[in-house]
């Protein structure tokens, strides 16, 4: 059963790529799509082109129950809205765990050190220089407030990206919310059992 299986989606692969169908699950850049035939509504581009459109961050169902709720004031409203669209920062720990968690920090913080020696802008907008989170141990936890379009700008923050990418594909360093990074008994200590308050669905 299991050798059937396999055989059959290996006969779909190679049709699929005898047609020369593209990968849906890679997203395409606009300019690389409207290059293609069909981009003008042909088949390749679809109705409209096939052209990927920035997330329009509105929806006027979530807007109305919460303003229901009374949840805060009606002169709050619209700054509260504004908030909920900033995108969130990217925060990290390095694994303390790991044989090397010293040097990748040191290694982090000589490459925010040299790429923001002076201050950066793009576009007027001062570029935040990532630091590390006061309250956790040992310098380990960092919080990174950067933008797609100052990464594009600058090519010393890609370089920096570069660095943490990497070492979170081999596992020295995880992707975590601020929040799940905080323990319930901040006053924990080596050899004590402490329970995570990380949200789960």
């Amino acid at each position: 059963m299991t050798g059937k299986r396999a055989g059959r989606g290996s006969r779909y692969m190679r049709r699929d790529f005898k047609k020369n169908r593209p990968n849906e699950w890679v997203r395409q850049r606009r300019d690389e799509r409207a290059a293609q035939p069909g981009a003008d509504g042909g088949e390749a581009g679809g109705a409209s082109g096939g052209a990927w459109k920035a997330f329009v961050l509105e929806n006027e169902a979530f807007e109305s129950y919460y303003k229901k709720q009374r949840l805060l004031p009606e002169s709050e409203w619209d700054a509260f809205v504004a908030s909920m669209r900033q995108p969130l920062p990217t925060t990290f720990r390095i694994n303390a765990n790991g044989p090397f968690a010293t040097h990748i920090r040191d290694e982090m913080e000589r490459h925010v050190a040299e790429s923001f020696s002076q201050p950066l802008e793009v576009e007027g907008e001062r570029v935040e220089p990532p630091r590390v989170l006061p309250w956790y141990p040992d310098r380990l936890g960092w919080h990174l407030n950067i933008s797609r379009q100052q990464l594009r700008t600058l090519p010393t923050l890609n370089r920096l990206f570069d660095f943490i990418k990497r070492e979170n594909e081999i596992g020295a360093i995880t992707r975590q919310e601020a929040v799940s990074m905080c323990v319930s008994d901040p006053s924990s200590s080596p050899g004590r059992a402490t329970p995570s308050q990380c949200a789960r669905q």
